[in-house]
């Protein structure tokens, strides 16, 4: 047998192919948002997003054989596993339109909301919310809408925040039956959840420390609606921080920018104003809000949105007319107008007057006299106004100076009386009014204290006249705004105020009927003696100078009448 035998040529060489690439992995926040990432350190997107890029293993895992899993596992105990049908119910939570990324990666995405529903929510806000709330470019937002259609991976932070609110305050403008058409839940349920997500939204583009225009402009949407659904605490704090974040004059900044900053600035002394008042605060001298003639910016002009872009390089002329602008700048003339009268404290009685004709005159000849009574945008605006300005002269009269004398203090205006009673009897009017059912969610928040207040102190000095039909229809008016008082739930010390003055009036009305039985087929009628003015107190009171009366029944040692913290108010 021949045997060959075997040559040792040296050691094999090791045949190197081609190195094995592993290709990378998009990182953890692209992978988490499902968005193409372009794999730089840090991507182009964590730096937009300004989150931390941080990239996975490149190594990728074998995958595990599934098959016969669950059968291997049944076989050894003997069990054959079958099939169930599942009985499932849609709760309101898989019917609500947003959801969030799993909050434990700590990147919250934006605000997922279905179409139908954000075009919904974008028709209301225009017709229901923007022109009581002009803060937004309507122009600029629609353009988010439209890129919100083609996914909301591509919307920034400040762009989400603002969508989150504007659905946010769309929903709490519409009805029960609105709400209920478009969406599978009841309104307070809709309006908690929408208001949560706000808030995330808000947090997440940093509203806390950021200055820019998209995110102070949700953000004072927010505030309003604060106000509006009686949180007056929230507001007056959240806008002593919004104020000081909004800057009326930003450095470099645009004409365009400019202007929208302006109506950012003064919505939010207009908000910080009358949320002051709500709370219970004094407002402070040395705050530029609080002062109508301390370094403020110029107002608003009173232009339409179409009027502003983004590139012009002049703004337009303001003019007088109608605008979508002119019902928030009506409001904060208003607003400035009662700011001059509680500072020119050494005026006459008489020249505050002259200044409330004046301010009343002016509204109408710049703005409502353009308005016809067919568009109820319209009658919105001169109801609002016609009641703000009577307040004006509701405060003047209840606090006036301890110098008139009784039978001057005695007189007041009848027409104040009858404006007091057409104010407080108000939502029965509303009822019959068809321009007022589109705003009845904001109308109704309105309780009326101050007209109430001045009606029953008028009614207790009125009790002589009782047979007249102005009494009779303001005793009418005054019993079904207490029930209003009553049906709304709110733990007010207003409340227990306008029970005490119910419970006087009643009292001085009951004695006077009395008399009369008593001194049947006489002329001689029941008379009381007129309160003096009292000192004003200080704190809640001094905001209004309300008078004390003397010891109204019901309440304990003659209290100051005060505006309590948790007070609604309109507009």
């Amino acid at each position: 047998m021949n045997v060959t035998p075997i040559v040792f040529a040296g050691p094999t060489p090791l045949i190197i192919g081609k190195p094995l690439i592993l290709k990378q992995k998009a990182c953890v926040p692209c992978a988490i948002r499902k968005v193409k990432c372009d794999k730089a350190q840090p991507c182009s997107n964590c730096k937009r997003w300004s989150v931390e890029c941080a990239y996975p293993s490149p190594v990728r895992a074998a995958r595990r054989s599934r098959k016969g899993h669950h059968d291997a596992a049944a076989g050894d105990h003997g069990t054959q596993i079958g099939h169930q049908k599942l009985s499932y119910a849609p709760s309101p939570q898989d019917a609500f339109p947003f959801s969030f990324w799993n909050a434990n990666t700590g990147l919250e995405g934006p605000p997922r909301l279905r179409l139908h529903h954000l075009e919904c929510c974008w028709r209301v806000f225009k017709t229901k919310v923007d022109p009581l709330v002009k803060v937004v470019h309507l122009p600029s937002t629609e353009l988010i809408i439209r890129k919100a259609d083609e996914g909301y991976d591509i919307l920034s932070r400040e762009e989400n925040a603002l969508l989150a609110v504007i659905c946010f305050t769309s929903v709490s403008s519409m009805s029960c039956a609105e709400i209920e058409g478009h969406m599978a839940f009841s309104k307070p349920e809709a309006v908690s959840k929408y208001r949560s997500i706000a808030e995330c939204a808000l947090s997440k583009a940093e509203f806390l420390t950021t200055d820019a225009s998209m995110t102070l402009q949700a953000f004072v949407l927010f505030l309003s609606f604060a106000r509006f659904n009686n949180e007056p605490k929230l507001a007056w704090g959240l806008s002593g921080l919004a104020r000081r974040l909004c800057s009326p004059n930003k450095t470099n900044a645009s004409p365009f920018e400019e202007e929208l900053r302006r109506r950012l600035w003064w919505h939010l002394w207009y908000i910080d104003r009358r949320a002051t008042e709500d709370h219970g605060r004094l407002r402070s001298n040395q705050s530029a809000f609080s002062d109508p003639e301390l370094s403020l910016p110029e107002l608003p002009l009173n232009v339409d949105d179409m009027e502003l872009y983004p590139d012009m390089t002049q703004l337009p002329r303001s003019s007088p007319g109608w605008s979508q602008m002119s019902f928030t700048l009506i409001c904060i003339e208003i607003a400035k107008t009662s700011c001059a009268l509680e500072k020119d404290g050494e005026e006459s009685f008489q020249h505050k007057e002259i200044m409330i004709d004046a301010c009343e005159k002016r509204i109408a000849d710049t703005y409502l006299i353009h308005c016809g009574d067919t568009v109820s945008m319209y009658w919105l605006a001169k109801h609002v106004s016609f009641v703000l300005i009577n307040e004006m002269r509701f405060k003047l009269y209840l606090q006036r100076p301890v110098s008139f004398d009784s039978s001057q203090l005695r007189k007041a205006p009848d027409s104040l009386f009858l404006i007091a009673i057409e104010i407080v009897d108000a939502p029965r009017a509303l009822a019959e009014h068809a321009e007022a059912k589109k705003w009845t969610w904001l109308l109704s928040a309105y309780l009326q204290f101050l007209p109430l207040a001045y009606l029953l102190t008028e009614l207790c000095h009125r009790a002589s006249t009782s047979g007249s039909q102005a009494v009779q229809d303001a005793w009418d008016a005054a019993r079904v705004a207490r029930g209003r008082w009553v049906r709304s739930g709110h733990d007010l010390k207003n409340i227990e105020i306008l029970e005490g003055l119910m419970t006087e009036a009643e009292a001085r009305l009951k004695v006077h009927q009395t008399q009369e039985l008593s001194d049947f087929g006489t002329n001689q009628s029941m008379d009381f003696p007129m309160t003096d003015w009292a000192e004003y107190s200080e704190g809640w009171s001094a905001i209004y100078e309300l008078p004390e009366f003397v010891n109204p029944i019901g309440l304990e040692g003659g209290d100051i009448w005060h505006w309590d913290e948790d007070s609604p108010r309109l507009i």
